[in-house]
């Protein structure tokens, strides 16, 4: 009995879908075929939104503050002293500059080896001749009538050098004697004929390579 209600419903669901099946056909063969219409719609228009432009101010400097002054003691208060700085201390002091370098020591030493060595006038003398490398009728003062007179000097110290002898009429320069010295140690002369008329007072200059004076010999013609 069961069964045969169970294919009766299925008989009853297979009539009803055939039933739409036909009646779908039936509708979208007779109704017209749907339009669709493109519907224009009018949109507002869009304006352009204004450019901002946006400016960063710098901050303007602030003005430095005036400096502040101490307050000015209460009537009856100690003032405040400053405290004196502390004295430097060892490790404070400035450390002492690096010896010299032995090149310079060196150089130095050889600059002095190679400096002349000073000239010194041993002796100088007037006289009336030369006998033995010595001066001979040495005085101070000479007669008119004496023809030549000398002056002898012994020099050290020149050698490879030369001196001058510049001969004096009171104070006019009457000679001029370039003496070239050979050897450290040398006796040397220069010779002068006096006139008639040639009296009064005369020197020798005895005068160094660089025209210094090293020694003046007075004398005197009468």
């Amino acid at each position: 009995m069961s069964r045969v209600r169970v294919v009766a419903i299925g008989a009853g669901l297979a009539v009803a879908a055939g039933a739409v099946a036909v009646g779908w056909r039936w509708l979208s063969e007779s109704a017209p075929p749907l339009q669709f219409r493109p519907i224009d719609v009018p949109m507002p228009a869009m304006e352009p939104s204004p450019t901002r432009t946006v400016t960063t101010a710098e901050p303007s400097a602030r003005p430095e503050p005036p400096p502040t002054r101490p307050a000015a003691p209460a009537p009856g208060a100690a003032a405040s002293v400053p405290a004196a700085p502390a004295p430097a201390t060892a490790a404070q002091a400035p450390a002492p500059p690096p010896p010299p370098p032995a090149r310079t020591a060196a150089v130095s030493a050889a600059a002095k080896a190679s400096a002349p060595h000073p000239i010194t006038i041993v002796d100088a003398r007037m006289g009336t001749g030369i006998q033995g490398w010595e001066i001979a009728g040495a005085a101070e003062s000479f007669p008119a009538r004496t023809a030549t007179l000398f002056c002898w000097t012994h020099v050290v110290g020149a050698a490879g050098r030369q001196i001058v002898h510049a001969w004096y009429h009171g104070e006019d320069r009457v000679a001029t004697v370039r003496l070239a010295i050979a050897h450290p140690s040398v006796r040397t002369w220069s010779t002068r004929a006096i006139g008639a008329g040639e009296t009064g007072a005369w020197r020798v200059d005895v005068l160094g390579p660089d025209g210094a004076l090293l020694r003046s010999v007075p004398f005197e013609v009468r």
